[in-house]
């Protein structure tokens, strides 16, 4: 709260903590503490959850295509030159960028949204009644073989001549209720995965099984067992079992 009321009358368009103290609420009285300590918690809590899901399957994809997280770790290695990675150093690397892009493509963090029509419309040729839930399955619309070549393949080399709109790449939602949080969350994800591969050889658990539920969030079940090796260990695709084979076509098969 100390740190919301100095933001008070310092409207920054890039601090979303300065435009939630400064804008009024829905009566135009100004936000209460209740409202934003409320909204603090489930941004944080959010962003936290969403962050963890998307470098948990990155890390996945890696493990399973060695010879993309060797180009991978090298990319990042020539960027931060031994020293802790920033936005700075690593927030133009194109491969970096394409496998991010690409993991949260094949398993967005949240892979359904939905909304509530306030009045009655149409979508397409589909009359939606006022009141009506209508979901939206970016598992789907991520795989739109129109837009993606081998939809269910992970590809990060696709990024580099692909600027779909939010509304065919829907890991952020699209529209005016889009995740305001879009790039830092790219960005925690990136920091994430440039820290541990700059540090390390991702390599999947032997034996391990790995299903997949959605909780708001997609994730792995019962979790993700991977071993970090040292640098200096090629990293090799250990096979796997279980319903993520349903997800994505993977190039090792237990």
């Amino acid at each position: 709260m100390e740190w919301a009321a100095q933001k008070r009358g310092e409207i920054d368009p890039k601090d979303i903590l300065s435009i939630l103290v400064n804008n009024p609420d829905e009566r135009g009285e100004p936000a209460t503490r209740e409202l934003i300590g409320g909204i603090l918690v489930f941004t944080f809590g959010a962003a936290y959850e969403t962050s963890q899901s998307a470098l948990n399957w990155t890390l996945l994809l890696l493990s399973q295509h060695p010879a993309i997280a060797i180009r991978l770790a090298e990319e990042i290695d020539q960027a931060v030159a031994g020293g802790l990675p920033s936005m700075d150093k690593i927030g133009g690397l194109p491969l970096l960028d394409g496998v991010v892009k690409e993991a949260m493509r094949l398993f967005p963090p949240i892979p359904i949204g939905s909304r509530r029509s306030l009045t009655e419309t149409n979508l397409g040729d589909i009359r939606v009644p006022s009141g009506l839930q209508v979901l939206a399955s970016a598992h789907l619309i991520n795989r739109n073989p129109e837009i993606y070549r081998d939809p269910s393949h992970f590809h990060p080399e696709r990024w580099r001549n692909l600027q779909p709109s939010p509304y065919d790449y829907t890991v952020f939602g699209a529209g005016g209720r889009m995740c305001p949080g879009a790039g830092f969350g790219t960005q925690m994800v990136k920091i994430g995965l440039a820290a541990i591969l700059s540090r390390y050889r991702v390599e999947l658990a032997a034996g391990t099984r790995i299903d997949h539920y959605t909780a708001i969030t997609l994730s792995p079940y019962p979790a993700l067992r991977m071993i970090f090796r040292d640098k200096t260990n090629i990293p090799i695709a250990i096979p796997f079992a279980g319903r993520v084979h349903d997800l994505v076509d993977l190039p090792v098969a237990a």
